[in-house]
């Protein structure tokens, strides 16, 4: 599913948040880009209007504009809305 939006994340807690762009989600992660320094194996907290989940940062992968795009992995993620049209799955 693709889904596009700013996103706030935190290595530590309490933090000042870093920032993020959503490029896209699925049950079991989500990928965004970001230019703040980021590792494999970060276990980080994101906070959307949509949803806020803990992940595991999986892949790291050099993008353009000193941006970097991050996979991650849910260990725990809770919508906002738990009915509604923000993920649409088509078979």
């Amino acid at each position: 599913t693709s889904a596009a939006g700013a996103l706030a994340f935190y290595l530590c807690w309490p933090d000042t948040p870093r920032h993020g762009v959503l490029q896209d989600l699925s049950p079991k992660g989500m990928g965004f880009l970001t230019r703040s320094p980021l590792g494999v194996g970060n276990v980080i907290k994101i906070e959307t209007p949509h949803f806020s989940a803990i992940a595991e940062v999986m892949r790291i992968q050099q993008a353009k504009d000193d941006y970097v795009s991050a996979g991650a992995r849910f260990l725990t993620v809770k919508f906002t809305q738990e009915r509604g049209n923000f993920i649409v799955a088509q078979a």
